[in-house]
């Protein structure tokens, strides 16, 4: 539990450093972390950039299963509180490789209340949850860091010029009057960190890498810059190495991999200025083409896998401009 407590913490976290508006709301108030710890239940409460409310709570359902909710809210005057009609909620466990799966217990058919009691608690009632007296939280505060990979706003329909590692079926490669166009290119983004963030980066604080939420016990550091975390991956830790002419950190993983983030499919046309440059082979010289001859060397392509792991691509206004693949061990 303290693991899935810990994990939905971030996620609040990082919810709330993205969608966090500076406005002035008399309602404010309500934003932060609230607790019953005795029963275990954690909640968390963070402004839209609406002006609304995004809600969070995480507890154990009668039967010992960790749970939790999530819920969009907005101020009622006359209700006293915060108030919702779409609350979700989610029964969660963990697979055999030790992730986090989640399924849906009702959603977005919950109602209920947030607003405070003459003790300045926080009373939480939902119509679903059948709380008779209600849950009773407290304010909370967090007495560690969480860090997590730098967020980016990233619309794939419209991606801003740059490098990025992509997955793609080569079958999904059209050649039309109009040009060519990749079809289902999934957008990925290196996670990188903020170089501050691991410089002060203490035990008992809390990283997030590879999907996994690791609490820091251990930190070492390398004459080379390379920080390791409990041991490093060999003992279920990680090792982060500093990107050179950059303020970020990357999680490098055996065999030099990185992590990554999936942003969602996109279709993209080719430039007719594109290049490709496949060097997957180790023991081939590289294959290169120009643009009349990218779709046939990419389906004559003896390694058939185009993964975020081995190929990136250079957009410029909206197209395809370089493909590159490179070993992947």
């Amino acid at each position: 539990m303290k693991k899935f407590i810990m994990a939905m913490i971030l996620v609040v976290a990082l919810a709330a450093s993205a969608c966090l508006a500076e406005v002035v709301n008399p309602e404010e108030s309500y934003a932060g972390g609230w607790s019953d710890e005795a029963q275990g239940v954690y909640a968390d409460i963070v402004i839209n950039e609406d002006g609304t409310f995004g809600i969070f709570v995480v507890y154990d359902d009668a039967d010992g299963t960790p749970v939790y909710c999530e819920m969009n809210a907005v101020y009622d005057v006359n209700a006293g509180g915060l108030v919702y009609t779409d609350g979700t909620k989610y029964a969660v466990m963990t697979n055999e490789n030790d992730e986090f799966e989640q399924e849906p217990v009702w959603e977005g058919t919950s109602s209920g209340l947030f607003c405070y009691n003459e003790e300045g608690q926080l009373l939480w009632e939902d119509d679903r949850e059948e709380l008779d007296s209600g849950m009773i939280l407290s304010r909370i505060e967090l007495d560690f860091k969480m860090i997590a990979p730098m967020f980016y706003e990233l619309d794939v329909n419209d991606l801003p010029d740059g490098i990025y590692p992509v997955a793609f079926d080569r079958d999904n490669i059209v050649e039309t009057e109009d040009g060519v166009c990749f079809n289902g290119v999934m957008i990925f983004t290196t996670d990188l960190y903020d170089i501050v963030d691991i410089n002060t980066l203490n035990v008992g604080d809390i990283l997030l890498w590879d999907e996994q939420v690791v609490e820091v016990e251990t930190i070492e550091k390398d004459e080379d810059g390379a920080v390791v975390i409990n041991g490093g991956y060999d003992n279920d830790g990680c090792m982060l190495m500093p990107v050179e002419e950059s303020n970020c950190y990357v999680v490098v993983l055996d065999d030099d991999y990185n992590t990554y983030t999936a942003y969602g499919e996109t279709d993209l046309t080719l430039a007719e200025t594109a290049t490709y440059t496949d060097a997957s082979l180790p023991d081939a010289d590289p294959v290169t083409a120009d643009y009349a001859g990218i779709v046939e060397a990419i389906k004559g392509a003896e390694l058939d896998v185009f993964t975020y792991l081995n190929t990136t691509i250079r957009v410029e206004n909206g197209q395809i401009v370089e493909i590159n693949r490179h070993f992947m061990p």
